[in-house]
């Protein structure tokens, strides 16, 4: 092996290792982000039920 078959393979395996962390952080963070957007719409729809009934 020379030295560029080295250097090559601690490139894929950072790449390797950079696509496992982004879909390793992607779900929670879609999660995350879906949890806000439904907590933000059940506050909205339960301040607005809350007018209506007043």
């Amino acid at each position: 092996m020379s030295t560029l078959d080295v250097a090559a393979g601690v490139i894929r395996r950072d790449e390797t290792v950079e696509v496992v962390l982004a879909f390793h952080f992607v779900q929670p963070l879609v999660a995350l982000a879906l949890g806000i957007v439904v907590a933000a719409w059940l506050w909205r729809a339960t301040s607005l039920h809350r007018e209506m009934v007043q």
